[in-house]
């Protein structure tokens, strides 16, 4: 601590230490000399933190320090007297604000030199706290008591007012001065003082409390004001009871809510009722008589009539009536529409009609029957739709009618008008309908509501409901939920406009299967343009569609397989000269040699190819179907090499084929379609997080019980295929449907529903049957089961043959081929073999050489697809020419030509690419007249 400038000998220390004040001792530039404990633990801080630190900097708020360092300096400058009294905010070490009130002095030398003050601290923030929440509870109680609508009371121990609160101004009329010294009694009337004495003197006797006491006041002009009082007993400093203080509120605004909403009630029963019966009944008579009967008992009523008028008519006739007389014939029934009744005023004027003294009534005629009857009062009301009157509903009753029931009375006649307009209108649009019951399209009637009232017999055929359930339900009842909000919004918006509403729309069935119609939705509007309702006419398209999507189905694998034709021809061509000149090598490379080697595996891999181009073709169905013995473990390995290359990695194959299963008989091209299928079902099912597909073939000896009741087979060995996935499985309702035509579970794009139909169809063709066992997140199985072939048959070696040598042959021979590289590699296998050979790429060409000299060629060999003019045409043309030519056709696929058409014609030989050394060269042996063969 550095040295002071003052004595200290004026302070006494042990003072300064215990002082239960804050004491502050700056210096002249507010650098803080000592402070003692109380200080310190106000601020949070100890004294080694804080002393020789500035003051303002260090405990002043940012907001404060302008104004309490401006002080300081005045006092430290002698300008200024010490403050008695000085109040600021500090901040602690925590960032909390503490008020203090501040005591300053002034520390001077001994010369007498102002050096520092001396601050003496009291911590007033919680004083203030309270004062400031005193302070602002008087003020909202002062500001309650004068302005609240209620108003505050103190009474003595006589029920004497000894205080009233401004406010009974607003509730009474009275000023406080004018109510106080007066009894609580005084200001309620007569007949209200004895009721209210009676709940209240038990009260005070008991000293208790009280709460919600409702009594009757008199304002100050003499209304009738309805108070709840609250009170509590009060008692003086011994502990007497002098008296009670409390609340007075007025309620009468809610207890007038109250009764209002009392008489809604009373209104919405009436009305809910009424509006019951006329949904629950058809009859327009049994509604209308219920009405009646529901306004008499809910009334109190002594009888209660409906009259109608026909349509371009002038007469009220009595449709309904309850309570004293239910008869509708007689005299009465039948009201002119005139002044000269009552209810032919109300008709004609279109005004209610309502009375409380029927004798004194100068339209009540019968007065004698009022006095017999003791009726008091008549209430009718016009029953009126688009401001046309069409009826009148009137009751009469021995007692006055209140207000209540004058307003539950009158809020049904719309809905019974309505209701009555609503039938009349079925009526005629039933009238209509009548013509259409034996028409096969649907047709629906609705009212315009949408309520239905009539179905033809189509509809309940097509939908599978019946009229009853029909008839008083919404259309909504046939929604598939196929289509989104916006889609009905559009048709109720277009309908309701009056223009007709025509779309395809997808319903469902009562069965819940879906249908798709055509329909057409549009008003009915009579002759004097009043809207009837609504009229529906819907033709059932499902099965016309599904035809429709068929055809296209078949138009797109009509397609896919002219497609695959098309890649076969291009991709033959290729095949063709890889393949061919890979022998041609083989047949100048000595066997044992590395190139020997490297060439042979050239041609192996286009043989590979070459199968697969097989594959797609028998995969597309363009080959002819054969069944034959057939070993189904080679078509599943076959297969399986497709399929492995086909699959993402994520799907991992293991498989489980016995070599040793006997053969099926079974067309190659089906078989490889039923596994390809099954499997490609099995990867769409683990597409998404992968999984493992399993493949088994085995043969088992199958028993009658083991044979579906439903499959017509005998027992017996069967070859059984297995093709099993780890995927997300189908419950039960999706297993009964898989193998119908177009259902399918894949999303849009990725499947048509035909392959597990196409599959079942073969498989059951073949004389087997198909199993399926699944469950949701189980994965599937699928079982299909091949009957045995029993017979015998010579298997031929699947080994692959090495390339033979070329065998020798002479002769002219010309070659046909719209690509140049099979030209120049067919005309090296025929220079090869010994043959003169002349190409061409041109057949059009190749036709006009031939003309010029048809006996110079000993054999023509010919492609089958080429522009211009087909390898058949130059055929056909080259026999016409010379009958005993030999032409061999070759071609990778087509449409039009195969080999029992090619023979046809005269063509020696048919072979398909890519051209093999070995094929061609035993074609051309059979062409004994122009092959020499060696030995």
């Amino acid at each position: 601590m550095k040295k002071q400038k003052f004595s200290h000998e004026k302070l006494s220390q042990n003072y300064f230490d215990i002082a239960e004040v804050i004491l502050v001792v700056l210096d002249e530039a507010g650098v803080i000399e000592s402070i003692n404990r109380k200080g310190c633990a106000v601020l949070g801080v100890s004294a080694d933190e804080i002393v020789g630190k500035n003051w303002f900097d260090l405990c002043i708020p940012k907001e404060n320090l302008q104004a309490v360092k401006s002080a300081f300096a005045q006092l430290i400058s002698g300008d200024l007297e010490p403050v008695a009294y000085y109040e600021n905010p500090v901040v602690t070490s925590e960032g909390s604000l503490r008020l203090i009130a501040w005591h300053n002095s002034y520390l001077t030398d001994d010369q007498g030199r102002i050096v520092g003050i001396l601050s003496s601290g009291e911590d007033i923030t919680e004083k203030k706290f309270f004062e400031e929440l005193l302070k602002k509870s008087e003020e909202r109680f002062r500001y309650l008591a004068d302005n609240s609508t209620d108003f505050i009371w103190e009474i003595d121990e006589h029920s004497i007012f000894t205080y009233v609160s401004p406010s009974v101004d607003k509730v009474l009329g009275y000023r406080p001065e004018e109510v106080v010294g007066r009894s609580v009694f005084d200001l309620m009337p007569e007949n209200e003082r004895q009721t209210v004495a009676e709940k209240f003197f038990p009260l005070i006797e008991k000293r208790m409390t009280f709460a919600g006491l409702e009594n009757i006041n008199l304002h100050k002009d003499g209304r009738l004001v309805t108070i709840e009082s609250s009170g509590v007993p009060t008692f003086n400093n011994d502990g007497l009871f002098v008296g009670y203080r409390g609340i007075n509120r007025n309620i009468t605004l809610r207890k007038q809510a109250e009764k209002e909403k009392e008489q809604q009630m009373e209104v919405l029963k009436l009305a809910s009722r009424v509006g019951s019966a006329l949904a629950k009944l058809s009859r327009l008579d049994e509604m209308l008589h219920e009405c009646c009967e529901l306004v008499v008992s809910h009334n109190k009523a002594a009888f209660c009539r409906i009259w109608l008028i026909p349509e371009n008519s002038q007469v009220l006739e009595l449709a309904a009536s309850a309570g004293l007389y239910t008869q509708l014939d007689g005299s009465f029934s039948r009201k002119t529409v005139d002044n000269a009744s009552k209810i032919g005023t109300i008709a004609l004027t279109n005004q209610p009609y309502i009375a409380n003294d029927l004798l004194g009534d100068p339209l009540v005629v019968e007065k004698n029957w009022v006095k017999t009857e003791k009726l008091q009062s008549f209430a009718g009301y016009p029953l009126f739709v688009n401001n046309r009157v069409i009826g009148v509903i009137a009751l009469f009753s021995q007692n006055v009618l209140s207000e209540s029931v004058l307003t539950s009375f009158m809020a049904i006649t719309d809905e019974i008008a309505i209701t009555v307009e609503k039938k009349r209108v079925e009526e005629r649009l039933l009238h209509v309908a009548s013509a259409l019951g034996n028409v096969a399209e649907e047709v629906i009637i609705t009212d315009f509501d949408g309520k239905i009232f009539y179905v033809n017999p189509a509809c309940e055929k097509i939908t599978g409901y019946n009229r009853t359930e029909l008839i008083g339900s919404n259309p909504r009842i046939f929604q598939s939920g196929k289509h989104d909000q916006a889609f009905y919004e559009d048709l109720w918006n277009t309908i309701t406009s009056g223009d007709t509403w025509t779309n395809r729309i997808i319903n469902k069935t009562k069965a819940g299967r879906l249908i798709l119609e055509d329909a057409t939705i549009s008003s009915v509007i009579d002759p004097t343009g009043k809207h009837l309702g609504y009229v529906s006419v819907k033709r059932d398209v499902t099965e016309q569609v599904r035809l429709e999507e068929n055809l296209q189905q078949s138009q797109k694998m009509e397609a896919i397989g002219t497609l695959a034709g098309g890649i076969a021809h291009d991709f033959n061509n290729l095949l063709n000269a890889i393949l061919g000149y890979s022998e041609l090598l083989l047949l100048d490379l000595p066997e044992e040699g590395n190139q020997y080697r490297r060439v042979d595996r050239i041609r192996s891999a286009g043989l590979q190819a070459a199968e697969l181009v097989q594959q797609i073709l028998a995969f597309s169905r363009r080959t002819e179907k054969q069944r034959l013995p057939l070993r189904l473990q080679l078509v599943v390995k076959e297969a399986l090499k497709l399929l492995r290359s086909s699959l993402p990695t994520t799907i991992e194959i293991q498989q489980d084929i016995d070599p040793n299963c006997s053969l099926v008989r079974a067309d190659n091209t089906n078989v490889h379609q039923v596994f390809m299928n099954l499997c490609t079902n099995a990867y769409h099912a683990m597409k998404a997080s992968g999984g493992i597909l399993y493949i088994t073939l085995k043969e088992i000896a199958v028993i009658q019980e083991d044979i579906p009741p439903d499959v017509l087979v005998e027992a017996g060995s069967y070859v059984v295929m297995i093709v099993r996935d780890s995927g997300y499985g189908m419950d039960s309702v999706t297993r009964e449907r898989i193998f119908e035509p177009y259902f399918t579970t894949k999303g849009q794009g990725e499947g048509t529903g035909l392959g597990l139909a196409t599959v079942h169809g073969i498989v059951k063709d073949h004389g087997g049957w198909i199993t399926v066992t699944s469950d949701p997140g189980q994965g599937s199985i699928f079982s299909v089961y091949w009957p045995v072939f029993i017979g015998e048959i010579v298997v031929k070696s699947e080994k692959e043959k090495a390339p033979p040598k070329q065998m020798p042959f002479r002769g002219n021979a010309m070659f046909v081929d719209d690509a140049e590289f099979n030209v120049l590699l067919g005309g090296e296998i025929l220079q090869q073999m010994g043959c003169t050979v002349s190409g061409f790429t041109d057949s059009h060409e190749a036709l006009a050489v031939f003309k010029k000299n048809p006996n110079q060629f000993d054999v023509v060999i010919t492609d089958q697809t080429m522009p211009g003019l087909t390898g058949f045409e130059l055929a056909v043309k080259m026999l016409d020419i010379r009958p005993d030519l030999p032409i061999i056709m070759i071609t990778g696929h087509s449409d039009i030509v195969d080999e029992e058409k090619a023979k046809a014609v005269g063509i020696r030989d048919f072979l398909l690419k890519p051209i093999r050394i070995e094929s061609l060269s035993k074609a051309l042996a059979k062409i004994d007249s122009l092959v020499t063969l060696g030995t």
